[in-house]
């Protein structure tokens, strides 16, 4: 199942920005065993590894993706703690 979906994923954008968005919250969620959280973990690599060598853009789209969200994250901590005084 897992290599059907990171085939599927390489061949569609849509799933692949939806599959890696899953697995990154999956991969970080502290309510899944320890044994999820690892499986998650290493198939959110396989896919970024796929994705890097066979759709670069892509990987590229995604990694723009994560760099926006954590630039936002960073925003909105600042403010918070503009808000507070």
């Amino acid at each position: 199942m897992k290599d059907y979906l990171l085939d599927k994923a390489i061949e569609n954008e849509q799933l692949a920005h939806s599959l890696h968005w899953h697995l990154e919250l999956e991969k970080n969620n502290d309510t899944n065993a320890e044994r999820m959280k690892n499986f998650y973990a290493e198939m959110w690599t396989d896919l970024m590894n796929e994705l890097e060598e066979s759709a670069p853009v892509v990987y590229d789209a995604i990694n723009g993706g994560r760099v926006f969200k954590d630039k936002m994250h960073e925003v909105s901590i600042l403010l918070k703690e503009t808000l507070k005084g």
